[in-house]
């Protein structure tokens, strides 16, 4: 440097003067480390490593299992008459674009809690998951595919016997025989109308008696009763 000539490469020449006669330095320059490197999920540099070790086939794979993650899911209240009846159902569901409606069929026989998964029925392809809820019902009585219901009757109808008429869950009109001397408390059976579930097995109605008394009697009655009973 003290005879003078090129700026630039007087620099070079002592850089690598320095590093030849550092040690530490000479060893970096001849072992460089590699630089690091971003892992990005679904980067370049991810796709080459995760395809080296499992192939391209266990890439795609994972890939399409991550974008699965994403599913939609919402909670649906329904009635026990669409328990019942099943058939389809419109939902609307919220996008970043709008709302999107979309038509469900509700499986029969759908138990309270249930989760049921529509496979890329939501927006983007993505898996749509509903959970039921099964409203109160005022009428009937349900455990399992079993429905019951309450008939009260005047106490004279259990003792002479008589027909009644229920409506089922569906509307459907059952004419029914109560029989001469039937006990309050007591259920009767109609096996195989009750709720039919998605793999067409049925469950049966059940009609729970109970009894009142009128509220006024007629005395010729009171005085039968009573002769009965002193006998």
């Amino acid at each position: 440097p003290d005879r003078g000539g090129d700026q630039a490469m007087m620099q070079e020449i002592q850089q690598a003067y320095d590093i030849l006669s550092d040690p530490q330095r000479r060893q970096a320059h001849d072992n460089p480390q590699p630089q690091s490197m971003n892992f990005g999920f679904g980067g370049p540099e991810f796709q080459d490593i995760f395809s080296s070790i499992f192939g391209q086939q266990g890439f795609d794979h994972f890939n399409a299992q991550n974008q699965r993650r994403g599913h939609v899911r919402i909670e649906l209240w329904i009635s026990l008459y669409d328990v019942a009846q099943g058939g389809s159902r419109t939902v609307s569901l919220s996008t970043p674009t709008g709302v999107t409606a979309i038509d469900i069929d509700i499986p029969r026989g759908i138990n309270d809690g249930n989760h049921v998964q529509y496979p890329k029925l939501a927006p983007n392809g993505q898996d749509l998951v509903v959970t039921y809820r099964i409203n109160h019902d005022p009428v009937w009585e349900r455990q399992g595919l079993n429905l019951t219901i309450n008939k009260n009757l005047v106490i004279w109808d259990l003792i002479l016997g008589t027909e009644i008429t229920i409506t089922d869950i569906l509307g459907k009109e059952l004419a029914t025989r109560i029989p001469p001397g039937t006990q309050p408390n007591t259920k009767l059976r109609l096996k195989g109308l009750g709720l039919r579930d998605h793999q067409d097995q049925q469950g049966d109605l059940f009609i729970h008696i109970t009894t009142h008394l009128p509220p006024k009697i007629d005395p010729a009655i009171l005085q039968a009763i009573q002769n009965h009973a002193s006998k």
